[in-house]
């Protein structure tokens, strides 16, 4: 994937479920960098500028969220510089297979689906950053999948997809600063 100088945000291609890791090349490096992920809510915690006015190598990339197709979406801090080449270690979407009983989901429910199962195992592992950022991507997958499913039936039995998981607070910082 090109990463052009002063473009913050990238929407990955559709195949893409997760992204395990990024290695930056090109541009200004004179080897590969490994670029480490960040919830974008810890880089915010850590006074790291998230606005596109912050240029330089990036250090982070974080989710974003998805596109109104369900195609994930993630950005660097700070904002490239210069043109680089990131290569992305991802988990493709799994194959449907052709003859089944089975009834394969639309990507969209996966991804969200996914992101509501991520969430409970961060909160169980006590994980609250990770977990308050999950449970942000979930809930907005909910309301694209409202919108994009729910919406041409707007006027009929009202239906909405809805969850009973709960906000979650912040808990304090650990003593180790993490």
């Amino acid at each position: 994937m090109a990463c052009v100088a002063s473009t913050r945000e990238y929407t990955l291609d559709a195949s893409v479920s997760e992204v395990l890791a990024v290695v930056l090349t090109g541009g200004s490096l004179s080897s590969p960098k490994e670029v480490s992920f960040a919830p974008r809510e810890r880089l915010i915690a850590r006074g790291k500028d998230l606005s596109t006015s912050t240029t330089g190598t990036p250090d982070y990339w974080y989710y974003t969220g998805v596109d109104s197709s369900g195609n994930l979406k993630i950005a660097f801090q700070p904002v490239p510089d210069d043109t680089y080449t990131a290569t992305l270690q991802v988990l493709d979407q799994p194959s449907t297979p052709g003859d089944s009983d089975e009834i394969a989901l639309p990507r969209e429910f996966e991804r969200v689906l996914k992101e509501g199962i991520r969430f409970r195992a961060y909160r169980n592992e006590g994980q609250i950053d990770l977990a308050t950022l999950s449970y942000q991507i979930f809930q907005s997958g909910l309301q694209l999948l409202n919108a994009r499913f729910l919406g041409p039936f707007a006027g009929g039995s009202g239906l909405k997809v809805k969850t009973r998981m709960k906000q979650i607070d912040q808990a304090p910082a650990a003593a180790d600063g993490t």
